[in-house]
This record gives structure tokens, sequence and C-alpha cells, in this order.
């Protein structure tokens, strides 16, 4: 209607829009959309001359401003969209790409402190975001989000980090004073304290959602087989499960999921002896299964299938840590070995 029924105008405008949904989806860096405006303005740029055959305008001048103009739109909008985009994030409080890759710079005053006051923690995050990372590309979902969630999962432990285990170096257990449903109370406590640190540091709410759900309900099986072994098996009716499970909520998206499993099976996995490549893909199965037949990912919109394309891609990531090396001593012995005995 505001341009009079020219259809050649709809038809462009539609088209350009499309074009623009397409080379703008999952970009997520600043080059990345500023390359998205020079495809656009090509785009109008060959369409406005097909217009003009159409048409059958034979005057230079015509297409000279005209697909001038068409450029010069793809351009100039990809500049105005990085000028505003800051804005209308914290106008509708709308998460976008741009926003978690800022998250994800390792000079964060969180995962700075994190560093410093937990760095067990830190080194563990950062192997949980490589994970998901690589999990999120293999099965399609948002890569970048899964990183900044594997980032910030953990970062209640900052308040009390000699708590757990990976922040101890061998200074000794703090839970070995303590009775298991006191130290099941702080162990917990992580996801909380998480939270109000989030909140103070203004981190957005698809972030804040990893946090919360990195453990789902799970049994916090060491200190409830504490307490069981302190009282002995005839009070495993009368003590409850319940009582020593995380919180909650479970996970709820295919990121966060992926997420808990890549924390699981990450923690299980530094602690294991001599990985090999067979041990650590029966250890994975075991975790996952477990994972599923407790319910967890109930609520996960992650099928069967996806979680298989997870698993195999975390035994590649794993299979490139914990690869074969050479002992480089023991070749140098064995070589003056055989020196030795040539010589003799």
């Amino acid at each position: 209607m505001m341009v009079g029924g020219d259809f050649f105008l709809f038809l462009y405008l539609f088209l350009s829009n499309c074009v623009t949904a397409f080379v703008t989806y999952r970009r997520f860096t600043r080059s990345d959309l500023i390359r998205s405006g020079f495809i656009i303005g090509l785009f109008n740029m060959g369409f406005i001359a097909i217009i003009g055959l159409f048409k059958e305008e034979f005057q230079f001048v015509w297409y000279g401003l005209n697909v001038g103009f068409g450029f010069i739109n793809g351009l100039v909008s990809s500049m105005i969209t990085l000028a505003v985009l800051p804005y209308l994030e914290i106008l509708f409080k709308i998460t976008t790409a741009h926003s978690l890759l800022e998250l994800t710079n390792l000079n964060h005053p969180i995962l700075k402190k994190m560093m410093m006051t937990a760095p067990g923690t830190y080194q563990h995050s950062l192997m949980v975001a490589n994970l998901s990372e690589a999990a999120g590309e293999a099965i399609q979902v948002d890569p970048i989000l899964c990183r900044a969630g594997a980032y910030f999962h953990d970062i209640g432990k900052i308040k009390r980090p000699m708590f757990f285990t990976e922040n101890q170096f061998g200074k000794g257990n703090p839970h070995e004073m303590l009775t298991p449903r006191l130290s099941k109370l702080i162990i917990a406590a992580h996801i909380k304290d998480g939270i109000e640190i989030a909140n103070r540091y203004k981190i957005p709410d698809a972030v804040k959602d990893f946090i919360l759900e990195h453990h789902g309900t799970c049994l916090v099986s060491f200190f409830y087989a504490r307490e069981l072994h302190r009282h002995g098996e005839a009070w495993e009716s009368v003590i409850s499960e319940e009582e020593f499970r995380y919180p909650g909520p479970k996970v709820h998206s295919k990121e966060t999921g992926i997420v808990m499993l890549a924390d699981t099976v990450e923690a299980a996995i530094r602690s294991m002896e001599k990985p090999t490549p067979h041990k650590i893909e029966a250890l994975m199965d075991k975790l996952i299964g477990e994972k599923i037949e407790d319910g967890q990912l109930n609520e996960c919109p992650l099928s069967l299938k996806e979680i298989d394309s997870v698993k195999k891609t975390f035994v590649n990531v794993f299979r490139g840590i914990y690869h074969s090396r050479v002992d480089y001593q023991k070749e140098l012995n064995t070589l003056e070995n055989k020196d030795n005995s040539d010589f003799n």
C-alpha cells in the first residue's frame, strides 16, 4: 500500500529480507556481520539489475543510482546493526551470540576470580567448555551458548573452594570433620551461591539456566553412602535419598543437557588412573546410562541418537588429550644399550 502496489519493489524487499535472514544465521562475530552486509549488498545489486531488465529500463543513470543504492543499503544496514544491537539487547533483555561471545572472554571478572580462588574448578570448566562446544557443533545446537554455560556453571564454588576436591591439592579434606548431611548441604549450596554471583554480575538468564540445571536432581551418592555406612544398612529405609539429591530443576534444553553430561564425564575421567580410549568409552557409557536411568534427561529434548553423537564427540576429544606418547628416555636408553652391545 505504501508504494502504490509496486509488485517489483515488494518482491525486492521480500527476497532481500529472506537473504538477510539466511546470511546472518549463526554469525557470531562483528566481521561475520560486516561480511553478511557485503553479501546482502551484492544480492541487492543483482536483483535490482534483473528488475531493470524486466521493466525494460535502458538508462544507465537508472541502473547506476538504483544498483549503487542497493549495494550501499547492505553495507549501511550491517553498520546500523552493529551500532544498535547492544541497546536492543539491553532494552528487550535478549541474549544474542554477540553478548555470549563477550561472556566467553576469559578476562571476565568472574572467570579471573575463579582462576585465582578455585583454580581446579577453573581448569575443569575450561575442559567442560571444550567438550560442550564440540558436542553442540556435532548435533547442531548453539555451540557458543554451550561454551558460555560451561564456563559459568560452577561459579558458585568460588565461595567455598576448599570443599571441592579439585581445589584441595592434597591439603586435606574438610568433609572428614563434617557429617554427611552437612557436607551435602555445602556441596549443593554452590548452585544457590552461583545464582547470587550471576545476579551480582548481571549474567543473562540463558546462562543462569546452566548454573541451576547442570546437576538436575542427581543423588550426591558419596555422602549418601557415607550416611548409610554410619548408621548401617538397617537405616536404609529411614534415610531418604531425597535428602541427598540436588534441588534441581532438571535440564530443559539440549545445551544444558550437553553441559550436564560433559560435567559428569570430565570429573570422572579426570580421576581415572591410566585412561585409555577403551576405558574412557566404557566409563562414559556407564555414566550416561546412569543419568538416563535416573530420569535426569526426561525433560530434555535430546534424542537417543543425539546423545550417542554427543558421547562419540566426547570420546574423540578425550582421545586427543590422552593419546599415547613416546617415552623418549626409554627409547634413548634402548638405543644406548644397542650401541654398547654392537661395540662389544
